[in-house]
């Protein structure tokens, strides 16, 4: 959901897509979280930022297709 509480899910439904890193900032452009992905079976993805501030975050998806950008409203 976004807002979230701080926990949230990232579906990938194309299947051919590989995630390989997920990395997320804050308004000041701080790197708060940074995971990388080394299963191909990652279409489903738990993130927990419960211990940040409340707050707006900006997701960046690295992909074998390209970067996706979100931003996410932590509550």
């Amino acid at each position: 959901p976004n807002p979230t509480k701080g926990m949230f899910t990232i579906q990938i439904d194309n299947r051919q897509v590989t995630v390989n890193k997920i990395e997320i900032y804050n308004l000041l452009g701080e790197k708060i979280y940074s995971q990388t992905q080394t299963a191909n079976n990652n279409w489903q993805i738990i993130i927990d930022i419960s211990q940040q501030p409340v707050g707006v975050y900006f997701i960046e998806l690295k992909t074998n297709e390209g970067s996706y950008h979100e931003k996410v409203v932590k509550e």
